[in-house]
């Protein structure tokens, strides 16, 4: 089964790739986006194309987290299962953007640290599987 993981922003999106064989996630794409139309668009293309058949989403538990954030994401998690018709699930993304962008310290790609965290919150959510 193919699995994509996503760290939602508000501005930006990071996506990963794994399945559950291997159970090893990595950094597919990030992107902007103007609004929601324009995300979910973009990522039932990306599920598509991809064949994607499970969904991670990336929801911070701790850390000094609005609660407008966290219920932002919770809404785009509803919409997104009911538009993707796939099963949606969370897993916790507590700094996992601080440590993609140490992972990624000194390179030049720009926001390839929101796929780095997307891949963290997926390898987290294998991890978690196996045990």
């Amino acid at each position: 089964m193919k699995y994509l993981g996503i760290d939602y922003g508000t501005k930006y999106i990071g996506t990963a790739l794994g399945d559950d064989e291997t159970k090893i996630a990595f950094p597919l794409q990030s992107f902007t986006y103007t609004d929601e139309v324009e995300l979910r668009v973009t990522l039932v293309s990306l599920i598509q194309s991809e064949g994607i058949e499970y969904i991670v989403v990336g929801v911070p538990t701790m850390g000094s987290v609005s609660r407008e954030i966290v219920a932002r994401i919770n809404s785009f998690i509803e919409d997104f299962r009911e538009i993707s018709k796939l099963p949606v699930t969370t897993a916790d993304e507590s700094f996992t953007s601080l440590e993609a962008q140490k992972r990624l310290a000194g390179e030049k790609r720009v926001h390839d640290d929101h796929a780095v965290a997307a891949m963290l919150i997926l390898q987290g959510y294998f991890d978690r599987m196996s045990l």
